[in-house]
């Protein structure tokens, strides 16, 4: 038995036919919007289709007053079916896990690069971007500050003990000049 359809015909439902035999997997109910104020509980089947190897959703009918179409499935899978959807399903499965853990190494990788390349008090680091400072100035980092730093440009020191040569850059415009390692020796 599969889907049993039945059909309104001069205020009287009537035999319609059966359709979908051993491919009806499940069936279900939701909450669809059927007029744009009218909101209906319809029933569904998941029926396997053989030619395009997927699941799809089969309308059998509701409780909205203008459907004159009902069915009635009975699940009925063949098994042969059955274990392709199983199998479609694990390699989905392993698909995402797969993808999961990439994009978490990807961002472990940029966190660990963004930790290396963060400004830090005696740090090298070298201008990469910006107007004002030349790309490929090196300094050491003597202050920081609302995403600015401050670049010791030599190691000269005025009667005050403040560097005389320095550049002041946003952070995002600096990098390590140490190389990166990833992963992180233990």
């Amino acid at each position: 038995m599969a889907i049993t359809w039945r059909k309104l015909e001069n205020g009287e439902w009537v035999d319609n036919g059966t359709t979908h035999e051993g491919l009806v997997m499940d069936t279900y109910t939701r909450c669809d919007r059927v007029m744009s104020d009218i909101y209906s509980d319809e029933r569904y089947a998941s029926v396997w289709n053989p030619e395009k190897n997927r699941v799809e959703a089969v309308h059998l009918g509701g409780a909205f007053e203008l459907n004159t179409k009902s069915g009635d499935a009975v699940v009925d899978i063949l098994p042969k079916y059955l274990e392709i959807h199983i199998g479609q399903v694990e390699a989905d499965q392993k698909a995402r896990e797969e993808a999961y853990r990439k994009r978490m190494a990807e961002e472990a990788h940029k966190r660990a690069l963004d930790a290396h390349n963060a400004p830090e008090k005696g740090k090298v680091m070298r201008v990469v971007r910006g107007r004002k400072v030349p790309q490929g100035t090196t300094g050491k980092v003597f202050w920081i500050g609302d995403g600015r730093v401050g670049l010791a440009l030599s190691d000269e020191k005025d009667e005050r003990g403040w560097h005389k040569d320095v550049a002041w850059v946003n952070a995002a415009y600096l990098e390590n000049t140490e190389p990166f390692q990833y992963p992180l020796p233990a």
